[in-house]
């Protein structure tokens, strides 16, 4: 194994390393340049640099993305709400869809009829109705037919008109108008939109109830929405129906 030398650069002999002056002309041994970078020394450190620029990148970014987070996080939060809301709203509707019709109080009323029709008509046509997955349906009675009314305190339910199957009070002259003028309807209102109606029903309609006039068998009483009146006519007569359950 050969042994490393040093080349004189004045004369060019070689020399042992450990000769600090040249054999053949005695020039001193040069200087090793400590000034020049080691090599390894330097890859190690572009190797560190590179991992801190990119561990302070990886910093940079993470807490860049923190809000971004937090933005989403509420998105989240108001679409999930949304979503509770929905499914309430959707809830009840289906709980009203399975009863069959509109839901007032405790009862359920159908779609209107398209058509008006005599009272025995209008008993039949609630006897073979089927609706909403039910066929369950009747004529209201005066009674059941004065919850649908709205914005009438004095035939609303409870209001000073007397007309009542419940309390047995059907005659003209005891319960209805005869008794006080003006006690079972109000002002009238043209065009109103169904605003006597919880069920949307406007001043064009009249709807039968299955409660007979006392004193008079061929007469019964019905609603009128364009006052709001609770009033009698003949079973020849025409008028719309809604039935109940």
């Amino acid at each position: 194994m050969s042994e490393e030398k040093w080349k004189c650069p004045k004369c060019g002999a070689e020399n042992a390393m450990d000769d600090n002056f040249c054999g053949e002309c005695g020039s001193k041994k040069p200087e090793v340049n400590s000034s020049k970078p080691d090599v390894g020394i330097g890859m190690a450190q572009t190797v560190n640099k590179q991992e801190t620029v990119e561990k302070e990148g990886a910093i940079n970014e993470s807490t860049s993305e923190k809000p971004k987070k937090k933005s989403a996080g509420k998105i989240v939060l108001i679409l999930a709400a949304v979503c509770v809301v929905l499914m309430i709203v959707f809830g009840v509707l289906v709980i009203a869809e399975e009863g069959g019709g509109t839901k007032i109080g405790s009862l359920y009323w159908s779609k209107r009829s398209r058509n008006e029709m005599t009272w025995n008509a209008a008993v039949k046509y609630c006897q073979n109705l089927s609706e909403g997955g039910y066929s369950d349906w009747r004529l209201p009675n005066i009674d059941e037919l004065r919850t649908t009314i709205k914005n009438c305190s004095k035939t609303e339910t409870g209001g000073e008109c007397k007309v009542s199957e419940k309390n047995g009070c059907l005659s003209w002259e005891e319960c209805g108008n005869g008794r006080k003028k003006g006690s079972c309807y109000c002002e009238y209102r043209e065009n109103n939109g169904g605003y006597y109606s919880k069920l949307g029903d406007d001043d064009k309609v009249w709807l039968w109830s299955s409660s007979v006039l006392s004193g008079i068998p061929d007469y019964r009483w019905f609603v009128l929405f364009n006052d709001g009146s609770v009033i009698s006519i003949s079973v020849r007569d025409y008028n719309y129906v809604r039935c109940v359950r």
